[in-house]
């Protein structure tokens, strides 16, 4: 059975093959808004966000501040998401 980093890595390879639609191996602002809305949607929300609440989000994914979120960055948000 594949420990929790292995499930993560592999999330987030998905998360990229859906999203990162230049290929440039990482999600600019445009991509991570498509990202969070759809994932707001699976989660049964309505998918709804003004822009001031995606810049506070996306500020929390890009920790190097560089206007992209890269896959290290996408593992430390969601293990913080999930508590782990």
């Amino acid at each position: 059975m594949p420990g929790i980093d292995t499930v993560i890595d592999d999330c987030i390879e998905d998360i990229w093959r859906r999203y990162d639609k230049d290929g440039s191996g990482e999600l600019d602002k445009a991509e991570t808004k498509i990202f969070l809305k759809n994932t707001l949607l699976e989660l049964g929300e309505t998918g709804d966000f003004s822009e001031s609440d995606f810049n506070t989000a996306f500020s929390e994914f890009d920790k190097d501040n560089n206007g992209t979120v890269n896959k290290e960055e996408m593992k430390i948000f969601i293990i913080k998401m999930a508590n782990l």
